[in-house]
């Protein structure tokens, strides 16, 4: 048996370079991602890097978590053209968490 728990980052940027960045930067890192989206208002796209899948403390999923802070340091890196959240979920654990962010207002891992 093992955890359920789902991790997820939405990206979104209204330059499109950068946002197409942050998805090749996220597929080299062998995360799986969803989109670019097309251009909404103001020029926004987003994508989703999707959960892993797999159950807590299992080989797969700390190789994501992994693949996850990397990541994210990577969008730290970029300053203000990436705006993106990290979020928590699932069956089993007592609601929705945001973990990290752009601006640094949230490590409640």
């Amino acid at each position: 048996m093992g955890t359920i728990v789902h991790n997820a980052i939405v990206v979104t940027s209204n330059e499109g370079t950068r946002i197409s960045a942050a998805a090749a930067m996220a597929r080299s890192l062998g995360l799986q991602v969803l989109g670019p989206s097309e251009a909404a208002g103001h020029s926004y796209q987003s994508i989703l890097v999707c959960p892993d899948g797999s159950k807590e403390r299992h080989e797969r999923s700390d190789l994501a978590d992994t693949k996850r802070d990397t990541f994210r340091s990577w969008l730290a890196s970029d300053g203000d053209e990436l705006d993106w959240v990290e979020v928590r979920f699932g069956p089993d654990t007592e609601g929705a968490y945001v973990l990290h962010d752009a601006k640094g207002r949230f490590d409640n891992e």
